[in-house]
């Protein structure tokens, strides 16, 4: 037969239930920061590149959302895509190449910049706030003309650039920007590569910025 219980019973079973219920909740608090550790570990893991150790194009791109805020541009910013091709543009950007492009970039960007690995020979920025376009193209210059002096003038690697603004109170999404700054990066490489782009330069001013 069914035992029967009587209310001190229940009440010794709901106590015991009480306190295992606490018991889970105390192991699993103990537990949070170091699960939460390593989720970030695995996640930094995941968001970085191998060979430039970097961040990624999903790391990158992520950096760029972060940027953009929930809504608006809230300060004016710049992505900067750079892209690297050897001496002679005759062969694939290799991995020792772009670990030294890698680390002259990081030389020449402020504190408040992130820089990734956007492509097999590309790299993407994302400043902090800027005061307007001048800056932005003085930027993507001092990036341009710093990282050839890693080798000697004959076998420097050749850097083109695609910059877009965006501005503050601006709606747009990191996609959007990404795609700006590529067709940007795609126009200077037709004009013949090592100069810089902005997406919505004027002729005359992209006769000024080569």
């Amino acid at each position: 037969n069914p035992r029967q219980f009587d209310a001190d019973d229940v009440q010794i079973l709901r106590d015991l239930a009480g306190l295992a219920e606490r018991e889970l909740r105390s192991t699993a608090l103990d537990a949070a920061p170091e699960l939460a550790g390593r989720f970030q570990q695995e996640r930094r893991r995941v968001l970085l590149d191998p060979v430039t150790r970097l961040w990624n194009r999903e790391g990158i791109l992520e950096m760029l959302e972060a940027q953009i805020g929930p809504a608006l541009v809230t300060d004016m910013f710049v992505v900067v895509l750079i892209g690297v091709a050897p001496p002679g543009q005759t062969e694939a950007a290799s991995d020792e190449l772009m670990r030294r492009v890698a680390s002259h970039c990081l030389g020449a960007i402020r504190a408040s910049d992130s820089i990734g690995r956007f492509g097999p020979a590309e790299f993407m920025i994302v400043t902090g706030p800027i005061s307007g376009a001048r800056q932005a193209k003085r930027i993507a210059e001092r990036l341009r003309l710093r990282i050839p002096g890693l080798a000697g003038p004959a076998d420097a690697p050749i850097l083109t650039i695609g910059l877009v603004v965006a501005e503050a109170g601006q709606a747009v999404t990191p996609a959007a920007l990404a795609d700006a700054a590529q067709r940007a990066l795609t126009e200077a490489r037709a004009a013949g590569g090592d100069c810089v782009r902005s997406a919505g330069d004027a002729p005359e001013e992209r006769e000024s910025a080569a």
